[in-house]
C-alpha cells in the first residue's frame, strides 16, 4: 500500500511539471527542485546505450528579479546518462551540469521581438526568452535543456580502439600521374 502510495505521489508531481503556472511563479517568485528517474526522459535516450537503473535528473527551478527588475526563470540541470564513445564504442557516463536563465515575456510579440544589436551590428547577449502562461511544460524544458547538453558525437578524452577492430589494409604504392608526365618531357628532349 505505502509504495503504491509513493509511485502515485511521484506521478502526480510529474504531472504538475507537464502543467506549472509560471504567472503564478513569476507573480510570488516560487522555486522548485527534485529528482526524477532518467528514465521517464525518452527523447533524451532515443539512441543512447542501457541506462543504469538507479541514474536520476536532479533539477532546480526559480523565478527571481533581474538586475533591472525583469522577471527571469533560471533552471537548474545535473544527470550523468551513459554515452556510446564514438571511437571506442563503449558506453561512459557524460557529466551535465546546465544552469541556464531565461526571461519571462507576457505576449508571442515579446517572445518572437528581434535581438538586440549593439551599434556595430553584434548581437547582445542576452537570456532566451519563455513565455510566461498558465500552463508551462517544465519537464519538456528540462528535458530539452539535457539534450542540447550531451554532444552529437561523444567520445573519451583518450581511448583505445576496441582489439577486434583491424587497422585498415595499407594500400599498395600508385606512382604518381606526375611522374610519368616527367617521363614524357624526358623522352623528348
Amino acid at each position: 500500500m505505502q509504495k503504491s502510495l509513493q509511485k502515485a505521489g511521484r506521478q502526480a508531481a510529474e504531472q504538475n511539471l507537464h502543467s506549472v503556472n509560471l504567472i503564478e511563479w513569476r507573480r510570488l517568485s516560487l522555486s522548485a527542485e527534485g529528482q526524477l528517474p532518467l528514465a521517464r526522459f525518452s527523447r533524451l535516450l532515443d539512441g543512447m546505450p542501457e541506462q543504469l537503473p538507479q541514474a536520476s535528473v536532479s533539477w532546480s527551478a526559480r523565478c527571481v528579479r533581474g538586475v533591472r527588475g525583469e522577471p527571469r526563470f533560471e533552471l537548474e540541470v545535473k544527470a550523468d546518462p551513459l554515452v556510446e564513445c564514438q571511437r571506442c564504442l563503449e558506453p561512459f557516463p557524460w557529466p551535465i551540469d546546465v544552469h541556464a536563465t531565461f526571461d519571462l515575456v507576457d505576449s508571442e510579440a515579446e517572445l518572437n521581438a528581434e535581438v538586440p544589436v549593439d551599434e556595430d551590428g553584434e548581437v547582445l547577449e542576452e537570456p532566451e526568452r519563455l513565455l510566461c502562461s498558465g500552463r508551462f511544460d517544465l519537464m519538456s524544458l528540462i528535458e530539452d535543456e539535457l539534450v542540447l547538453a550531451v554532444p552529437y558525437v561523444p567520445r573519451h578524452a583518450q581511448c583505445e580502439l576496441p582489439v577486434d577492430v583491424e587497422p585498415a589494409p595499407e594500400l599498395p604504392e600508385r606512382p604518381s600521374p606526375f611522374a610519368a608526365l616527367a617521363a614524357l618531357k624526358d623522352k623528348k628532349q
